[in-house]
């Protein structure tokens, strides 16, 4: 109950905050990684509120996305690498 009143109490201020911050620098990837953030800790928010998670169970979880999100920011920075490769040559 309480995720849906945080949500929209954090969502608002962070559109109009993107929409400034975009209207000034014209910086798309900016907006993205802010927007990919607030996602990120509403799925923790989530996951807290819906299932009444412990602190291990929350930790698991961050460990977890934390592990993902790493194996594919490398899959994707090598998978760029070899695409510039490519170009070059």
């Amino acid at each position: 109950m309480w995720l849906s009143v945080v949500f929209w109490i954090l969502l608002i201020p962070l559109i109009v905050f993107l929409i400034i911050t975009y209207a000034k620098t014209r910086k798309l990837y900016g907006m993205f990684y802010l927007l990919s953030i607030f996602t990120y800790v509403m799925t923790m928010l989530f996951a807290i509120d819906k299932y009444g998670s412990n602190k291990t169970t929350v930790l698991v979880i961050l460990i977890l996305s934390a592990a993902v999100m790493i194996m594919l920011g490398a899959y994707f920075a090598k998978k760029r690498n070899t695409s510039k490769k490519i170009i070059k040559k």
